[in-house]
C-alpha cells in the first residue's frame, strides 16, 4: 500500500549508527512489558496481552507516525492485580 501511493516505510531498514542492524519490519510491535521498538517475531498474542502498534511512513520528504495500544480480548481488572 506504501508504494501504491508512492510513500516508503519510515522503519524498515532503518539504521542508527548506535544500533548493530538495520531494524527488519515495517511495523514497530511491542508486546506487554516490551517498553517501546518492538521487533515483530512469531510470538502469538493472547487474551490479556497489551499490544502496541507504531507505524511510520515517509512521503516526498516528510515524515508521519502514528501509534496505538489495544488490549487483545478481555481486558483484565485492575483491581484484582496485586
Amino acid at each position: 500500500m506504501l508504494a501504491a501511493n508512492g510513500a516508503r516505510s519510515s522503519f524498515l531498514d532503518y539504521h542508527p549508527h548506535f544500533a548493530p542492524t538495520p531494524f527488519p519490519a515495517v511495523l514497530i510491535t511491542s508486546v506487554n512489558d516490551v517498553i517501546v521498538h518492538g521487533i515483530p517475531d512469531d510470538y502469538r498474542l493472547t487474551d490479556g496481552d497489551l499490544l502496541s502498534i507504531d507505524f511510520g511512513a515517509e512521503l516526498d520528504g516528510f515524515h508521519g507516525d502514528a501509534a496505538t495500544s489495544l488490549v487483545v480480548g478481555t481486558a483484565a481488572d485492575p483491581r484484582t492485580r496485586s
